[in-house]
C-alpha cells in the first residue's frame, strides 16, 4: 500500500473523527464487503459476521473522537519512516 492511499485514508479516518456522515459511508462503502469476508473466515455465518462489521462501525462511528491519538500515532510512523527512506 502506497504512502498517498495511505494518506487517503488518514484523511477520511481524521473527517470521520469530526464528524462528518459522508466520509463514514466512503470508509463503510470501501471496507463493508472485504470485512464481512473477512470475520467470516474466522465466523463461518454470514448473518453474524455482518452483524459484527456493523457493530465494529457503530462503534467506532459512537468512539470517533477516541481515536484521533491512534491516527496522530499512525501518522507520524508514516511520516518517520518516509524520511527514513528519503535519507537513504
Amino acid at each position: 500500500m502506497g504512502i498517498n492511499i495511505l494518506n487517503k485514508e488518514f484523511f477520511i479516518l481524521q473527517r470521520m473523527i469530526e464528524g462528518d456522515e459522508k466520509a463514514l459511508k466512503y470508509f463503510f462503502d470501501s471496507y463493508y464487503v472485504d470485512l464481512c469476508n473477512f470475520v467470516n473466515s474466522y465466523i463461518k455465518n454470514e448473518i453474524i459476521s455482518e452483524d459484527i462489521v456493523q457493530s465494529i462501525f457503530i462503534y467506532f462511528w459512537e468512539k470517533k473522537k477516541h481515536f484521533h491519538l491512534i491516527i496522530l500515532s499512525r501518522l507520524t510512523y508514516i511520516q518517520h519512516q518516509k524520511t527514513k527512506v528519503l535519507t537513504i
